[in-house]
């Protein structure tokens, strides 16, 4: 007997979509076409626009009006601006941190646990290693107990999570640098991170042009 297809719910809906939006599935500003994904997902458009809606809402998504909704396009200036923001909300939070949150992040279960993949056997495929790169730069914004800094980092880890997909093209021992970050981390050399931190994203600006070439191949 054939059952129905269950519906997703409106958040799995829109993480679901918003995955797709991050890594860049969709062409860069071309047209995402609502009717299409809520075929996909055996549903009337309403969901669907509401998703898209609150993509654009948060500047993953651009919307046109009368004309529809489009995938972001990567240009240089924003995509240099957002490793730069990241680079300074890291270094401020590490700066602010108190005795007990730089006791807390030596003692971080969450770290040991990324360090220990990290030194496993199996080479990480760039989207572990993107996805690791978010996680311990949320732990160090989360230990700071802003939310603002918190928010901030989320946003720009969405916004880079492609891009850090594309780094090991271009350059080498990624996995190491995370290794040696978190390695710092756990040892409570505060100022050790910063300056690791420091040199990280200036690898990154170094090469802005080529990640977005090769984003648009």
């Amino acid at each position: 007997m054939h059952r129905p297809r269950r519906k997703p719910s409106y958040q799995r809906l829109y993480q679901e979509i918003k995955d797709r939006v991050i890594a860049f599935e969709f062409p860069q500003g071309e047209r995402i076409y609502l009717e299409r994904l809520a075929e996909e997902h055996g549903i009337s458009t309403w969901p669907v626009r509401q998703v898209l809606d609150q993509l654009a809402a948060e500047g993953l998504a651009i919307k046109a009006p009368r004309k529809g909704y489009y995938a972001m396009k990567l240009n240089e200036e924003e995509v240099t601006g957002w490793y730069l923001i990241t680079r300074h909300l890291l270094s401020l939070a590490l700066e602010t941190l108190d005795d007990p949150a730089r006791q807390s992040l030596a003692e971080s279960e969450l770290l040991a646990t990324e360090l220990t993949r990290l030194n496993g056997s199996a080479v990480p495929d760039a989207s572990t290693l993107a996805s690791t790169t978010a996680r311990t730069f949320e732990r160090i914004a989360g230990l700071t107990g802003k939310p603002p800094i918190v928010e901030m980092i989320g946003r720009t880890n969405e916004r880079l999570f492609y891009l850090r997909t594309l780094e090991c093209q271009r350059l080498d021992g990624v996995r190491y640098e995370l290794t040696a970050l978190c390695e710092l981390l756990l040892g409570e050399d505060i100022d050790a991170v910063i300056a690791e931190i420091k040199d990280y994203h200036d690898r990154r600006l170094r090469i802005v042009p080529d990640l977005i070439e090769l984003s648009q191949r």
